[in-house]
C-alpha cells in the first residue's frame, strides 16, 4: 500500500486545495532504513509505515533535511517525484498553521 502524505488543520480537517502525495514506491521507508546505516535521520526515522505520524511547523527543518537527504538517495524518477512532493507540502506548512501528517497503510 502506498504512504499517502497530505496536510492538515490541527481539527484533521483536510486541506486538499494544498494537495497531497502518494509515495507508491515507499521511499520514505525504505531509503529512510537506508540513511540509517550512515547517521540516524533526525525525525522521517520515526514515520510509522503502518500508522499514523504528523509532524508540526517547528519541526520542519529537521523534516526537510531528512527529506533532502533521501533525495540524494533515490534511484529512480517516482522516488524523486514522491520526495520533491513531500519536501513542497513541508515547506507550504511553514506559512500556515498545519500539520504534515503521513498515513501508512
Amino acid at each position: 500500500m502506498p504512504m499517502t502524505v497530505r496536510l492538515e488543520y490541527e481539527s484533521k480537517k483536510s486541506t486538499a486545495a494544498l494537495g497531497q502525495v502518494f509515495d507508491y514506491t515507499d521511499a520514505i521507508v525504505r531509503l529512510g532504513h537506508e540513511a540509517q546505516t550512515e547517521s540516524p535521520l533526525e525525525l522521517l526515522q520515526f514515520v510509522d509505515p503502518y500508522g499514523n505520524t504528523a509532524f508540526n511547523k517547528l519541526q520542519m527543518p529537521a523534516v526537510l533535511r531528512d527529506l533532502r537527504r533521501l533525495l540524494a538517495k533515490a534511484r529512480t524518477e517516482q522516488e524523486k517525484e514522491a520526495l520533491l512532493g513531500i519536501e513542497k507540502l513541508a515547506m507550504q506548512s511553514f506559512n500556515k498553521l498545519l500539520y504534515l501528517w503521513f498515513y501508512g497503510d
